[in-house]
């Protein structure tokens, strides 16, 4: 059997993350059935004794496998990936929010199914959301599978989950990291990677658990949201990856989204989800 390709786990980490939900990251990635060569934390900025002391003891735990990375003031997430890449050392880049909990099988099911697919660059899968606890799952987030499928969905909505995602890291310093798109730096760079000739896939196991509440979706609302979004069809649409008629209907869709209502916003998240069986749940 052909040896697992080498990983290094990407994560970024600010001053406001919580210190618990930073100690569950942690403990999901150290409780993985395969550990990845790598963790690459990015300080984004000065942290508070709390996290730091978290820190510290990740970095006893795995001293020969964790790698730290010391921004001295904050520069925001796509600025502070960017500048992790450059110590990244696995074949492959897995990222990972400060917030949230991998489950105990993401670094190896994702690595088996790259050994066996070599001509996959990018792979996501599924995830599950929770507000406050990881063991009670609100929602399912799934996942189109295959490439075609995913190419079919690029132009309407983001089809690769960021946070899930395991990006060849030869492709990903062709297109020289993330894009500053302020909220979208994630679906641009799967727009340029299309265009460049990746390849993608999605698997449909949640393998990651995903923190999303009621700001969630504040943050995703309003006039810069809209003015990216509406930055990101233009330069699909000059790069003829989409037509004029596309163009046109997926700008109106977003000025629904991002201005509608937060009620009707809450129902339209509601409905592109599904319900959470109780096996998915570990209380």
């Amino acid at each position: 059997m052909t040896e697992l390709p080498t990983a290094s786990i990407l994560m970024s980490l600010y001053h406001r993350v919580d210190v618990t939900a930073l100690q569950l990251c942690l403990s999901s990635l150290a409780n993985q059935t395969r550990l990845p060569e790598q963790f690459v934390i990015i300080r984004d900025g000065p942290l508070d004794k709390a996290l730091e002391r978290c820190l510290d003891a990740f970095r006893e735990q795995f001293p020969d496998r964790v790698s730290l990375v010391t921004l001295e003031e904050n520069q925001g997430l796509i600025k502070a990936l960017n500048a992790g890449l450059a110590y990244c050392q696995g074949d492959w880049i897995m990222r990972m929010d400060a917030d949230d909990v991998a489950v105990p099988e993401r670094v190896q099911t994702q690595l088996e199914f790259l050994r066996d697919h070599p001509d996959t660059d990018v792979l996501g899968s599924a995830m599950l959301e929770f507000d406050t606890d990881p063991t009670l799952p609100l929602r399912l987030k799934p996942v189109v599978e295959h490439h075609d499928e995913i190419k079919a969905q690029l132009p309407f909505r983001n089809p690769i989950n960021h946070p899930t995602v395991c990006i060849r890291k030869s492709r990903l310093q062709s297109v020289n990291g993330y894009p500053a798109l302020h909220y979208l730096e994630d679906y641009f760079l799967w727009v340029m990677l299309f265009r460049s000739g990746a390849r993608f896939r999605n698997l449909s196991a949640p393998l990651h658990l995903y923190r999303f509440d009621t700001g969630t979706l504040v943050r995703r609302a309003g006039s810069l949201n809209f003015r990216n979004e509406c930055k990101l069809r233009w330069w699909m649409f000059k790069h003829d990856m989409i037509g004029p008629l596309t163009l046109g209907l997926v700008v109106s869709l977003q000025l629904v989204l991002r201005f509608a209502p937060l009620p009707l916003r809450r129902f339209l998240w509601h409905i592109s989800r599904q319900p959470v069986a109780p096996a998915q749940q570990t209380k």
